[in-house]
């Protein structure tokens, strides 16, 4: 409190305005609990790494901006083409 200058009602305040940690850990992708020693929570750290680095699957990768993007545009290509020929 005294880093931020606040009385402890606005401190209180502030936690109470927090959404609630659960929903939050539902609604991640990743979580990481550095509750434990400080070797877990760096294993944890190493294992999101792997994770993240690894190939996207096919499913994946459409669920991601790029894929929609790959989706729209060939869409939009077939469509032009289709209108071209149908002409």
């Amino acid at each position: 409190m005294s880093r931020d200058g606040c009385s402890e009602e606005q401190a209180q305040s502030r936690v109470n305005a927090q959404l609630v940690l659960d929903w939050k850990k539902s609604e991640a992708d990743i979580v990481i609990d550095n509750s434990g020693s400080l070797d877990n929570t760096r294993q944890q750290f190493r294992e999101v790494l792997r994770k993240v680095y690894e190939p996207l699957t096919w499913k994946e990768h459409l669920r991601s901006r790029d894929g929609l993007i790959s989706v729209v545009v060939c869409t939009e290509v077939g469509v032009l083409l289709a209108r071209k020929n149908l002409l």
